[in-house]
């Protein structure tokens, strides 16, 4: 079980005590109308080069090691414009067991043509050195939901670690109102409880009117594998602290990817080389530097955790008339170990390609 929770905290990440007062006087949060990431061609693809480095801890200092793995993560959101059983994605969805047997005689499915979008997530992360040398834990999941409220239809993630020999899966029917967790302990159920999916909390975020006017949030959110684990059926209530301005540099140091693609030459500062700007209070990275809303993100005080941070581009994106915003330029989390609760290991995931067209 210790192995199982640790390897949680990789998986779950979004755990954290955070402080916040959400009194009568804070404005009202709303859910955008139009998404960040709509466009015509109803996709978008991000992906995410990941590194895991070891925390060092030296005379009091708290420093980054070496890195220890390095992989990648890739997010690919597709809006289906049409009656869902006539969409391409719909043959992909039947490849889910638990989808196939379930849902593909929902009526809700057909009678709401355009009302639905679906999500996918892949995460590879091979170790380089240490005891894992060599190993690769792998992880992707599914989500289903409305494209407007971005209520959850159905969930479903697959687990299957090296390192540790963990593997589990966990599936949420929101239709049904359960979870169902399978894993080497045993098969869970409970039932659901939460608003969203904790799949897709990166993009409720980014579609919430918190954002941009820097107000503080909270968001209920269902986990299946948090329920699984835990053998409990709690929300998890996560607070988002007002957003604050951060620099993500190091985009793109060799000027061949996305940028180029998206931006007008010089409407994005470059750096041929790290850079100290002692005006702004950074040390810039080779590459792009987006400026972004840096958004601390945990659980509320009743729970307790890792920590996560979430950095949203304020710049938007643009290419052949499709614009989008509040692109996620960058996210870390933090693993503590669950013997003493000291901070272990940092995992950093920094955008590297991004497209909202299959064809490009």
């Amino acid at each position: 079980m210790k192995k199982l929770i640790a390897a949680l905290l990789i998986a779950v990440m979004f755990i954290l005590p955070l402080s916040g007062c959400f009194g009568s006087s804070t404005p009202r949060v709303t859910m955008l109308n139009v998404k960040p990431w709509s466009n015509s061609n109803g996709y978008e693809k991000i992906t995410y080069a990941l590194e895991k480095r070891h925390v060092n801890k030296d005379a009091g200092e708290t420093n980054l090691g070496e890195k220890e793995a390095s992989g990648e993560v890739s997010y690919e959101l597709f809006e289906i414009p049409s009656n869902i059983k006539n969409s391409p994605l719909y043959d992909t969805l039947k490849t889910y067991e638990y989808f196939s047997e379930h849902f593909t005689s929902n009526d809700a499915l057909v009678t709401t043509p355009g009302a639905y979008s679906v999500l996918f997530m892949d995460f590879s992360l091979t170790y380089e050195s240490g005891p894992y040398s060599g190993k690769t834990d792998k992880m992707n999941s599914v989500v289903l939901f409305r494209s407007n409220s971005l209520a959850p239809v159905y969930s479903e993630r697959s687990v299957t670690n090296q390192s540790n020999n963990i593997s589990y899966k966990a599936i949420a029917d929101y239709a049904e109102k359960k979870n169902y967790f399978f894993g080497s302990d045993g098969d869970v159920e409970t039932n659901i409880e939460g608003a969203y999916d904790n799949e897709l909390l990166p993009y409720v975020i980014r579609a919430r009117s918190a954002l941009s006017s820097g107000m503080q949030d909270s968001i209920s959110v269902n986990n299946a594998v948090q329920s699984g684990v835990y053998n409990d059926s709690k929300e998890r209530l996560m607070v988002m602290n007002a957003p604050s301005t951060y620099y993500v540099s190091g985009i793109d140091p060799d000027k061949t990817g996305f940028v180029k693609d998206y931006f007008e030459p010089g409407s994005v500062d470059y750096y041929d080389s790290e850079t100290r700007r002692d005006d702004l209070g950074y040390v810039f990275e080779k590459g792009y530097a987006f400026k972004t809303y840096g958004v601390p993100l945990g659980l509320s005080q009743t729970n307790s955790g890792g920590s996560y941070m979430l950095y949203y581009s304020q710049q938007n994106f643009s290419c052949l008339g499709q614009l989008t915003s509040s692109v996620l330029m960058m996210f870390t989390s933090y693993e503590y170990d669950i013997e003493t609760g000291e901070l272990s290991y940092v995992y950093n995931y920094k955008i590297s390609d991004y497209k909202t067209s299959e064809l490009l």
